[in-house]
């Protein structure tokens, strides 16, 4: 036979002693991701202001190949021999430019930038 009160009484204790517990671990933890926080913060910077550089040097190489584009493509022009008239050449040119823009576009680097990361 058990007594009613003294059941209830370690019910309690032990609900106690899981609530300490769960409080342990979760103030255990907070601590842990604030120390993370503070050791590793400046290695976030680092990293962030490592992606800038190559998104922004990406970036650069790809407004050089449109330009290096655009520069053979008026060479290729220039020696046109087929007999076209300049109206002609230089709706081909337009058209070719918008083709070169399209398929390697030209950027503002550092837009670009901010905008693919979180704290440039």
């Amino acid at each position: 036979m058990s007594v009613p009160g003294v059941e209830r009484a370690g019910g309690l204790r032990l609900i106690r002693i899981v609530l300490v517990c769960l409080a342990l671990g979760v103030a255990l933890n907070t601590a842990g991701i604030v120390t993370t926080l503070f050791l590793n913060g400046d290695r976030v910077d680092q990293i962030n202001a490592e992606r800038v550089r190559n998104i922004v040097r990406s970036c650069e190489e790809t407004n050089a190949r449109n330009a290096a584009g655009i520069r053979e493509l008026d060479v290729l022009l220039a020696g046109r021999s087929d007999g076209a008239s300049p109206a002609q050449v230089e709706h081909s040119r337009r058209n070719t430019r918008r083709l070169i823009d399209a398929i390697v576009p030209v950027r503002d680097c550092a837009a670009l930038a901010r905008s693919q990361v979180a704290n440039p």
